[in-house]
């Protein structure tokens, strides 16, 4: 990935300064590394592997099945690439491509980090922290000195509300977007000072995720547990996509979404299958695959970042592989595995490094 310099962090009971485990990497962000060896591998809640999924490893320990990794994403400061992870947890840190991981400011990130979102900015990184507070309620939190200090800038109207996404908008870093579980859109065209709401499918809630389509800045999609939103004017307007997947008995029952950064495939893992779109969701179209359709849902999915060949799926406790764009697949066992597995990413600076998260 590009040097960048800004970091929205999504959790829950955030205040404070960031830190995380092992040396101090980037002042300039305003994070310092100090040792934490308390994450001893038991369950196997978020596993490594350094041969392109053929073996793997413990990194990150649940204690129990509760645990769930949301998010990974990925950094350089000069040659050191530095990974936060958003977990059930709070927010997670590592310097060693994932071997070993710290928690961010344990005495204040208490909860969920449900996303993180990054992008270029001044020197100083601005930080935007969006999840709950102390009372519950949906907070956004705003740290324009890299984390040093943190105001809120922003509390949802009901405490059941979840901040559970964010982006920087591609084409104005001074405008930051972040999505409730409920449906609200909150957007920022000061670098999280103030934030407008939109809202997104006529209240219908239930929303778990926003993408950014790194190909056309206009366009984001929005994931709730019913199905697909699209909006290409930045979040000022939506539709559903549910009549592009109708055709597809399940697969408005969508578990993970990825878009390929170096081409124009966008995948659904479903309860039907894979889907591929090759036009921005106007269309979707099944991809072949070992599972039968409609037998067992597809819960993870990743793409490749340096090709669109490559990708990866989770089905329970096994991982698929394709090189050739979805023609064919090869599956593996991931051994130690105790849940199903929810998450996929691929490490961008070496691409034989993958990372699985697991939850019940």
């Amino acid at each position: 990935m590009k040097q960048i310099f800004a970091i929205i962090l999504l959790f829950s009971f955030a205040t404070g300064i960031i830190t995380v485990g092992f040396k101090t990497v980037a002042p300039q962000l305003g994070i310092s590394f100090n040792p934490y060896t308390n994450l001893a591998p038991r369950n196997g809640a978020l596993m490594i592997s350094t041969d392109g999924g053929v073996t793997w490893n413990n990194t990150i320990t649940s204690g129990g099945s509760s645990f769930v990794t949301y998010d990974i994403e990925y950094y350089l400061e000069g040659d050191q690439l530095i990974m936060l992870a958003g977990t059930s947890n709070g927010m997670l840190g590592s310097t060693d491509n994932g071997v070993s991981w710290s928690p961010i400011a344990p005495e204040t990130i208490q909860g969920t980090v449900y996303d993180i979102a990054i992008n270029s900015s001044p020197r100083r990184a601005t930080i935007v922290v969006a999840g709950q507070n102390s009372k519950g309620y949906g907070a956004i939190f705003r740290s324009g000195n890299g984390g040093e200090t943190f105001q809120q800038t922003y509390t949802t109207p009901t405490s059941s509300a979840r901040v559970v996404g964010a982006i920087f908008d591609a084409g104005n870093s001074s405008r930051v977007v972040a999505l409730t579980d409920e449906g609200s859109l909150i957007t920022s065209l000061d670098s999280g000072f103030s934030w407008g709401t939109t809202l997104i499918g006529e209240g219908s809630g239930g929303f778990r995720q926003l993408v950014r389509y790194p190909h056309e800045p206009n366009t984001l999609f929005a994931l709730s547990t019913s199905g697909l939103y699209k909006s290409t004017n930045r979040g000022t307007s939506w539709r559903s996509l549910g009549s592009q997947l109708s055709q597809y008995s399940g697969a408005t029952t969508i578990n993970a979404i990825a878009v390929s950064p170096v081409a124009e495939s966008m995948y659904l893992g479903t309860n039907y299958g894979i889907l591929r779109s090759t036009n921005r969701g106007d269309s979707f179209q099944e991809v072949p695959f070992l599972v039968p359709a409609n037998t067992i849902p597809i819960t993870a999915f990743t793409t490749d970042p340096s090709s669109d060949s490559r990708a990866y799926a989770g089905v329970r406790q096994q991982i698929y592989e394709t090189t050739d764009g979805g023609r064919s697949w090869q599956v593996a066992a991931v051994e130690g595995a105790s849940y199903t597995m929810t998450f996929l990413s691929v490490n961008p600076t070496n691409t034989q490094i993958v990372y699985a998260g697991f939850s019940n």
